[in-house]
């Protein structure tokens, strides 16, 4: 009884690996936001809304800097990166304390 019942467990593996393989290529991801929720949904509508302020929210690379003091030789190393980063070939933009024209502390 054993053996027919392990072999039937065995057979029905086999056939779901098989599906599984065969489906696997055709497995794909929409990096498209406006799928994920239905149209009317008041999330997306939100979404929607923010996206119209601000634009789209992933074009860009944050980089962070941490020291201690702010004193002008960090200041100074600081620009000397954003130079740099300037001369990256499709580099738009950079925004760095350095380069602030007002800067507002809130």
């Amino acid at each position: 009884m054993y053996k027919r019942l392990g072999g039937t467990t065995l057979a029905i593996l086999g056939v779901l690996c098989l599906l599984a393989a065969w489906a696997a290529p055709q497995i794909g991801f929409r990096y498209d936001f406006e799928k994920f929720f239905p149209s009317n949904h008041p999330d997306l509508t939100y979404y929607n809304k923010f996206r119209g302020w601000f634009e789209n929210d992933n074009d860009y690379l944050l980089i962070g800097l941490q020291h201690k003091v702010f004193d002008s030789a960090f200041l100074n190393q600081v620009e000397v990166l954003a130079a740099k980063l300037d001369t990256v070939q499709h580099v738009k933009q950079v925004v760095s304390p350095t380069r602030l024209k007002r800067f507002v502390y809130g």
